[in-house]
């Protein structure tokens, strides 16, 4: 698979979890870096190896905190739609607001 075509699974994938709840649309609070632990990774369901890089997010909602571990990429392609989600609502605001009276 070329690094496009992954690219795109993987923004795509990152898309559909942040429409069902499984991953946050809003930027991380916090955010660690280091060697992969094992686990699987919340955004391609993969296990994050000991080769690999893993992102710990760190998101505080509503007084609550909560934690997503990502591999390297998978954390660019979830950052790109967080971004991409910002402009949009930016986007649908700045029309609602030159369109009213």
């Amino acid at each position: 698979m070329s690094f496009t075509a992954l690219e795109s699974k993987l923004r795509a994938l990152a898309r559909e979890r942040i429409q069902d709840g499984r991953l946050p649309n809003v930027q991380a609070n916090r955010c660690w870096g280091g060697k992969g632990t094992g686990g699987a990774c919340v955004l391609c369901d993969e296990p994050i190896g000991s080769d690999d890089i893993e992102f710990e997010i760190e998101i505080a909602t509503d007084g609550a905190k909560r934690s997503y571990c990502l591999h390297a990429l998978c954390h660019a392609a979830w950052k790109l739609e967080c971004v991409r989600a910002e402009f949009l609502r930016s986007a649908a605001q700045a029309k609602a607001e030159s369109s009213t009276p």
